[in-house]
């Protein structure tokens, strides 16, 4: 079995970048990679940080992929929608 290692290095090498306020503290995060394997199979791994919960992680995974979608140019949110 392959033994446990930091993904920041290897986050680090693909040059994942942010930025935060001065100040600012990451809490926790959630990290999808694609992985290929020494015998050229691809596979796909997903991590997140000790002690998050299901629905944070959930929460985190669900947002990024908003970020992915387009609006459709008809939406009402919540904060919009008539009260009829």
């Amino acid at each position: 079995m392959a033994e446990l290692k930091p993904v920041g290095p290897m986050l680090d090498a693909l040059d994942i970048r942010t930025t935060l306020p001065d100040g600012a503290l990451v809490s926790s995060a959630v990290v999808l990679m694609e992985v290929i394997m020494p015998d050229g199979g691809i596979r796909s791994s997903t991590l997140w940080s000790e002690g998050q919960s299901y629905l944070v992680r959930r929460g985190l995974l669900e947002h990024a992929l908003d970020g992915q979608r387009s609006v459709p140019s008809d939406f009402v949110g919540i904060e919009e929608a008539d009260d009829d």
